[in-house]
């Protein structure tokens, strides 16, 4: 294939007439581009997607996550929320996202011989790529450009919460946003039940994925049918009903998955501090390559990842043009209600409603993330958290802004469009090559790699607990997240529960954003093991074993030598105590082996 060939593949507008066999060979090259453009951003190498995360916290406890959910899929079903975790609760699941859509893949690498980072790693970049590819044909779809579809996907995938919020896996599902409404809006389109099967699928997708996506959503989804409803001026006819009972039952196959979470009931505490604010449109990744000033003016932002969200100045520049268009568009009524032809918005006439009603989902996902309040103003989000269900436990509202983030690179995709509609192929194709390199260049930013030791030593008490009889365990010393740092608590006790899947022995030990109210109080107390009361605690817990750890790690004090001598030469009787790598195992009733 040519030069020019290649150029007219990527450039030239789509027909509906185009036979099914014509078009691989643009998706094979476009598909070549995304990877390339994944290892240009991520810049992976073998040992930083085997041995390492971005970090030790939220990477790690969601590796933990998916991997319980497989071992409680084939060992007790029924009981799949009963974690290993916050011991003697149930429902401990519920205190993370399940991501149970995400497993196949992931028990997939680990089938083969692949560590537990080299898993999710996978996963994360499977991820992005869906991203891509999905917005990709998002805006491919309305506007039927490709060069402008690259862009839109170029602008959401990479924007500068992606790369901040890569140690957050659940986040990484931003690609179910514009495959979701992909789908909705060809089921609004044209309802099959073709169309609905696939639609009611994603829904169910999005429920076993991350939480803070699905609450928005639900929201989004709402917004979009009720307003193609009225704008059409359309009664419902039989299709489109028979069409959503399909999409509303398939939806309720995620309902089991959905309850635990109700029923736990976690509520967090309203945060005005997390809340999405102006200036976080202009706030790049950490380290930003290209915009170092604006990288040191934020350096100061108390949680700066969740206030990460800036998108490329190229990116908003040709959103405002898309916008515009589109505005002039609908108030000219530019083209007949069947154009398939592009108009000067740069989206199909046909489909233009589609674009407005994107536009809406972005706008009702900033105005919720703005938060409860903006000075002394109640915002909606305030009444969704104190009544809707699924919003009670949301805490860092910034990160509902992603239809948000979506509608901004799909209308910068349709300002290309709209600018570049009576170029000549080769000139649009130049010039959309030099917008994509200069806004990777506006997005790119040093990539974090932390490795989580997997050494024999770290690993070995896990190991000997492994061929130890079933009992609850408890970690010491637990992080005191009332005296100690948040970077403790996550990269201590995160790691701890990965591990613990080597033995799958419960734990009083955990991690999350949400504790058990007696957490706190229980840590405090079992931290003075082998005192009277620790041991009162143990013993009306019924844990059985003591992980006792010694040095440091990750740069945190664990017990020294003579602290563990003390403990071992005052342990109840009865009790046995045995040395494994860097931990002692203390077996608290071995006589019941």
């Amino acid at each position: 294939m040519t030069a020019d060939e290649i150029r007219s593949q990527l450039t030239a507008p789509s027909r509906r007439s185009t036979p099914s066999d014509a078009r691989w060979p643009r998706r094979t090259l476009v598909g070549v581009l995304f990877a390339a453009l994944l290892v240009v951003m991520l810049r992976p190498g073998w040992h930083t997607l085997s041995d390492t995360y971005p970090n030790l916290g939220d990477d790690v406890f969601l590796t933990w996550s998916i991997s319980w959910t497989g071992h409680a899929l084939v060992s007790n079903p029924l009981h799949l929320f009963d974690a290993n975790i916050f011991w003697p609760h149930h429902l401990t699941l519920a205190y993370a996202d399940n991501l149970l859509v995400l497993l196949a893949p992931f028990a997939l690498i680990r089938a083969l011989g692949g560590s537990w980072a080299l898993a999710l790693n996978l996963v994360t970049i499977g991820l992005l790529l869906l991203s891509l590819a999905s917005t990709y044909s998002l805006t491919r779809w309305l506007t039927g450009r490709t060069d402008a579809a690259i862009i839109a996907a170029i602008a959401y995938t990479f924007n500068a919460f992606t790369i901040a919020h890569l140690g957050h896996t659940q986040l990484m599902l931003l690609g179910f946003f514009p495959l979701a409404f992909l789908l909705l809006f060809r089921f609004l389109e044209r309802p099959t039940l073709t169309a609905a099967g696939a639609l009611g699928a994603m829904n169910v997708a999005l429920a076993l994925g991350a939480l803070y996506y699905v609450a928005i959503y639900a929201l989004c989804f709402g917004v979009i049918i009720v307003g193609y409803l009225i704008v059409r001026r359309r009664a419902v006819g039989r299709d489109m009903i028979r069409g959503f009972i399909v999409v509303g039952a398939i939806s309720l196959l995620a309902v089991p998955f959905l309850v635990p979470y109700y029923q736990l009931g976690l509520t967090r505490p309203l945060a005005p501090d997390l809340r999405l604010q102006p200036e976080d449109l202009v706030t790049p990744a950490p380290g930003s390559f290209l915009y170092p000033g604006l990288d040191s003016r934020a350096n100061g932002v108390p949680a700066r990842v969740e206030h990460t969200f800036f998108p490329g100045f190229s990116t908003i520049l040709l959103a405002a043009v898309g916008l515009a268009m589109l505005i002039v568009a609908v108030v000219r009524r530019q083209g007949a209600e069947g154009a398939s032809t592009p108009t000067t918005s740069g989206v199909r006439a046909d489909r233009q409603v589609f674009l407005a009603l994107l536009a809406a989902a972005g706008a009702l996902g900033v105005i919720v993330a703005i938060g409860p309040e903006v000075r002394g103003v109640s915002m909606p989000f305030r009444y969704l958290h104190d009544h809707a269900p699924g919003f009670a436990g949301i805490r860092a509202t910034s990160r509902l802004a992603m239809p948000g983030l979506l509608a901004l690179a799909v209308f910068a995709g349709t300002g290309f469009a709209s600018i570049a509609r009576r170029w000549r192929t080769i000139t649009a194709g130049a010039v959309a090559a030099v917008l994509c390199g200069f806004l990777l260049l506006e997005l790119a930013a040093p990539m974090a790699h932390t490795t989580l030791p997997t050494d024999r030593a770290t690993l070995a008490v896990y190991h000997a607990l492994s061929k130890k009889p079933g009992g609850a365990v408890v970690e010491l010393p637990v992080v005191d997240i009332t005296r100690q740092s948040g970077a403790d608590y996550a990269y201590v006790e995160a790691p701890r529960m990965l591990y613990s899947s080597i033995d799958w022995h419960p734990r009083f030990n955990g991690y999350s954003g949400g504790l058990p109210d007696d957490y706190v109080t229980g840590t405090q107390t079992l931290n003075t093991f082998p005192s009277a009361g620790a041991s009162r605690l143990m013993k009306r817990l019924r844990i059985r074993y003591a992980v006792l750890h010694v040095g440091q790690y990750q740069g945190v004090r664990q017990y020294t030598k003579a602290q563990v001598e003390g403990i071992l030469g005052t342990l109840p009787p009865g009790a046995r105590a045995t040395r494994h790598g860097n931990a002692w195992l203390v077996d608290l009733t071995p006589t019941s082996s």
